[in-house]
């Protein structure tokens, strides 16, 4: 979701029996259904404003012969008209996703890793092509997401002086008889200035109960074979608030309000400043497993 001039503006991925997945655009103003990116199978997508156009990320088949190890990866494209572009870079994984948009000082930013830093920019050439503009100290290329707790999810908005405010999912993959995979919402904060990580929360707890959802310690857990939740959009609704969505196992959205305290983030900065890469990716995994710990199998 995105709002634009008093607009909301919606992207979702769709899937039906006829039709691989594809992306639905709508508006407040116009409920009337737009389908677009079936040919090449988009999904995930993640919406910004720059400019005051509205721009969808989404993730779909990459294009062939621009990567070859390249399988599927990120495309942005305007929402009021379907004209995608291929993002790349020299170093790529051959699956690309969870990037993480942000506009700073009319530059379009993404956030390709939070910890170890990695920054790419994009200045909408139509081939597509990025430029790193900031890399952590020790990561190598082509660098492994695929190895990290802590990725990607919304795009990231400007929260207070120099830092950025969005979220991201946990990944744990339980091993075993019987295989599950974790995906937990995190509000994190980013100084886009001398790009630190500044914050990670807990994963974030919701006040919500339904059939087929369970509670562990206030955390949400459903009850299908993975549990998966992932942050799709944070967009700020007041000075002191922002609105966060979340997709729950791809079969529902929950829409909250986050309310961040910046006195106790600036209070606890200076205990940060020496963090050395990988602690936050490290300290997401500890409180992954002690969620699992509580009930490590859920379902059936």
């Amino acid at each position: 979701m995105a709002v634009r001039n008093g607009v909301n503006y919606y992207a979702e991925r769709f899937n039906n029996k006829t039709k691989k997945n594809g992306l639905s655009f709508t508006t407040s103003l116009s409920p009337q259904e737009r389908m677009e990116g079936f040919d090449i199978q988009a999904e995930d997508p993640r919406m910004f404003v720059f400019n005051n156009t509205v721009y969808v990320f989404f993730i779909a088949l990459a294009p062939p012969g621009v990567h070859q190890s390249v399988i599927r990866g990120i495309y942005i494209t305007p929402f009021d008209q379907f004209q995608p572009v291929f993002l790349n870079f020299p170093e790529m994984q051959p699956v690309e996703k969870n990037w993480a948009p942000m506009v700073i000082a009319d530059k379009l930013h993404i956030v390709y890793s939070f910890d170890p830093v990695i920054v790419l920019s994009y200045d909408f050439n139509r081939a597509g092509n990025c430029s790193v503009v900031h890399r952590a100290e020790g990561a190598l290329w082509p660098f492994d997401t695929a190895r990290l707790y802590l990725r990607g999810g919304t795009n990231m908005v400007p929260f207070y002086g120099d830092y950025y405010i969005g979220a991201c999912h946990s990944r744990l993959q339980v091993g075993g008889r019987r295989l599950r995979l974790y995906h937990f919402a995190h509000v994190v904060v980013l100084d886009v200035v001398r790009w630190r990580l500044l914050f990670v929360s807990k994963p974030v707890k919701f006040m919500y109960t339904a059939e087929r959802y369970d509670n562990v310690e206030g955390v949400l857990l459903d009850h299908w074979p993975w549990c998966v939740q992932d942050p799709v959009s944070m967009f700020r609704v007041s000075e002191k608030s922002f609105y966060m969505s979340i997709s729950v196992a791809d079969r529902g959205t929950l829409l909250y309000e986050v309310t961040p305290d910046i006195s106790h983030l600036i209070s606890e900065e200076v205990g940060r400043s020496n963090r050395t890469n990988g602690h936050w990716d490290t300290l997401t995994e500890k409180m992954l497993r002690s969620i699992i710990r509580i009930k490590p199998f859920i379902g059936y």
